[in-house]
């Protein structure tokens, strides 16, 4: 299913719910190395604002802010 859309049209439809929820934003971790999903959520808008170590892995940490 890569490069198909479908990501974009879940991702509208959560930040969506999130945003009637009153949230403010979505942060993700994606694996070090894991350069596909990077240039994924980099396309829908997210970016990087960090990095950090949990169980055992390197992890990039990675925000999208919600427009309220």
């Amino acid at each position: 299913m890569q490069n198909r859309g479908l990501a974009g049209v879940i991702l509208s439809y959560v930040m969506d719910e999130l945003e009637k929820r009153g949230k403010k934003g979505v942060h993700l971790l994606i694996h070090e190395g894991n350069d596909a999903a990077m240039r994924s959520y980099a396309h829908l808008s997210f970016k990087v604002i960090g990095e950090c170590d949990l169980y055992g892995a390197h992890y990039i940490c990675m925000e999208r802010k919600i427009s309220i």
